[in-house]
């Protein structure tokens, strides 16, 4: 995996990772250069929040929030639809993931856990973003958008088997 530098203006960016599983810096690094490649006003002050919780945790929000009663790897919770821009402050949202359920991915799509882990939070953090697959035009917007932002890390392209 490659390590590129920050670019400065990331400074004004707050991501607040809650992991015990000590990837809170990279889990950090992977959204702030989603948004980074997104057309977030580069003056603008944000705040996210990304949690990593169980498996059982994932469940009950996914069924909760989605009405599906099975976990999942990760979840995205916007908070565009409430008003929390304030003095251009915006606050992004909450990621929720489950390590457990992406390592678990991981070894059976025989990928390393670390490379899915980076994709998933990519994708969720551009759901935040406002990027969304619900029809093939957008879909294949955002994978590509995924896509980009993996190069960067020296990262495959996770639709490529």
């Amino acid at each position: 995996m490659n390590i590129v530098p920050l670019p400065k203006y990331t400074k004004n960016w707050c991501v607040d990772v809650f992991s015990n599983d000590g990837l809170n810096d990279l889990i950090r690094y992977f959204s702030l250069w989603t948004i980074t490649k997104s057309k977030f006003p580069r003056n603008n002050t944000l705040s996210l929040s990304i949690y990593n919780t169980s498996n059982s945790k994932m469940q009950f929000l996914n069924s909760k929030y989605r009405n599906k009663n099975e976990a999942t790897n990760v979840l995205a919770f916007s908070s565009s639809s409430m008003p929390f821009e304030i003095h251009s402050h915006h606050l992004l949202g909450e990621i929720f993931f489950s390590s457990q359920k992406i390592n678990d991915e991981a070894n059976i799509l025989q990928k390393k856990a670390s490379n899915h882990l980076a994709h998933l939070i990519i994708h969720s953090t551009l759901h935040l973003l406002g990027y969304h697959h619900d029809d093939d035009e957008q879909k294949m917007k955002m994978q590509q958008k995924e896509i980009d932002i993996l190069k960067i890390f020296e990262i495959d392209n996770p639709y490529c088997s």
